[in-house]
């Protein structure tokens, strides 16, 4: 037998063939998945974020003897009322602003923005909301919605899902200064 017979590939150029072409159907693979990686990459992102919400954003009365601490007074401005209440934020996100929703007997009094500065985690402020009780009368309810950033996105989210309700708000301020 001869050493060069021409009756099949020798077994080193096989090898070789064998592994250029599972190194070119590899990436091709590859590209083909990076591609798709990279493109859902900004949709997980803002999902998680809207996801965020539910789970990472909240906010708390405080509560003194166990009361909530809101409550309703009249402002030095006789004619005017005042909303009072102590929030802190009981969540995993700084918060930007709050939006107070408050339902009265003759109207609602809306502000959707009410923070001076971002309640920081784990941080508690005083609200003093001044308003006209002619316009609103006797509260029913109140409910704040915290407003957070969301990274990736323009605009600031309101949360709803992570809001606090009341329907008691008393009128007696001892604290209201």
């Amino acid at each position: 037998m001869s050493m060069f017979s021409k009756k099949g590939i020798s077994p080193l150029i096989a090898a070789v063939l064998l592994i250029v072409i599972v190194v070119t159907i590899g990436a091709v693979v590859l590209a083909m998945v990076r591609h798709y990686i990279s493109e859902g990459e900004s949709d997980v992102v803002v999902g998680s974020e809207a996801i965020k919400c539910g789970r990472d954003v909240g906010i708390s009365f405080v509560m003194v003897n166990d009361n909530y601490q809101i409550c309703n007074s009249t402002h030095e401005d006789e004619d005017l009322g005042a909303l009072y209440f102590i929030v802190e934020n009981t969540g995993a996100v700084d918060i930007l602003d709050l939006q107070v929703r408050a339902l009265g007997t003759d109207g609602i009094l809306q502000n959707d923005s009410v923070l001076n500065d971002t309640l920081m985690m784990g941080g508690t402020t005083e609200v003093n909301i001044t308003y006209d009780p002619e316009d609103v009368g006797k509260f029913r309810q109140v409910k704040l919605v915290p407003r957070i950033n969301l990274p990736g996105i323009q605009e600031h989210a309101f949360c709803s899902d992570a809001g606090i309700t009341v329907s008691y708000v008393p009128n007696n301020c001892t604290t209201y200064q």
